[in-house]
């Protein structure tokens, strides 16, 4: 087994270095970790990558926070909707059933609307009020 020793040394009177001394100490640490050392490790390796990626991609925390944003778009837009959905279905059955209403009055309309039309036989043929020649 081939192991490796190194010392770190914490300022406290940093903020930063408090901080890392902090979280290195923490509950959280403790609980979600086999070790400290595993922890520093995890930590190292992962820094290490972001900044490999962040060096070949200069742009990536900005695209990493548009994600983000809209991500938090479409939470937001779901979640609106969702809230709203009943209110939705209820305004499609009302419009629904009432333009199915109007459709069934329309037509029961129209049909009393053709009996009570004259007959062309009933409709004098000649108004003397339209005759504009007498003026």
């Amino acid at each position: 087994m081939a192991t490796r020793n190194h010392n770190f040394r914490f300022n406290l009177d940093h903020d930063e270095e408090r901080r890392a001394w902090e979280i290195l100490h923490s509950e959280c640490v403790e609980q979600d970790f086999k070790s400290q050392n595993r922890f520093v490790v995890k930590a190292i390796n992962d820094y290490y990558e972001r900044h490999l990626k962040e060096k070949a991609e200069p742009y990536l925390s900005s695209y990493e926070k548009e994600e983000a944003f809209i991500e938090r778009i479409i939470k937001a837009v779901n979640s609106r909707l969702f809230d709203n959905l009943p209110q939705l279905i209820g305004q499609y059955i009302l419009v629904s059933g009432l333009s199915g209403f109007n459709v069934r009055t329309s037509q029961t309309n129209s049909n009393t609307m053709q009996e009570s039309v004259p007959e062309k036989s009933d409709v004098p043929e000649e108004n003397d009020l339209l005759d504009f020649d007498a003026f």
